[in-house]
């Protein structure tokens, strides 16, 4: 089950997030920003996001505003989070991010559609 402080993080990404046209990854924790960054690729902002804080990125929410694939999914689940939000996910990369023990699909990736998550 999502957390209240889960409700919080995931309130906050989207709120930051939206902020960015060019493709763009943030990594939050206890309402904080742990790594924010935007580059070419999901998996290449991904990597500079949590280059930025590495220690307490461990747990948070990660979410792009763009879809999550194979490359970026990999380099994502080399990590424990909490909860990952973007707009879509390609087969390969659900197939990698549900790899994790004891994951509600449901609860653990989280779709943002129109600015607002689901």
């Amino acid at each position: 089950e999502i957390s209240y402080n889960n409700l919080l993080d995931i309130e906050a990404a989207v709120s930051l997030i939206t902020d960015f046209d060019e493709t763009s990854v943030a990594i939050l924790k206890h309402n904080n920003a742990c790594g924010m960054a935007s580059r070419p690729t999901v998996k290449e902002a991904w990597e500079t996001a949590l280059e930025a804080d590495p220690v307490s990125a461990f747990g948070g929410i990660v979410i792009s505003n763009r879809m999550i694939d194979k490359a970026a999914a990999e380099k994502i689940n080399e990590i424990f989070f909490e909860v990952c939000i973007a707009p879509s996910y390609d087969k390969e990369a659900l197939d990698i991010l549900f790899q994790k023990k004891n994951m509600n699909k449901q609860e653990f990736v989280l779709y943002l559609h129109n600015n607002v998550w689901k």
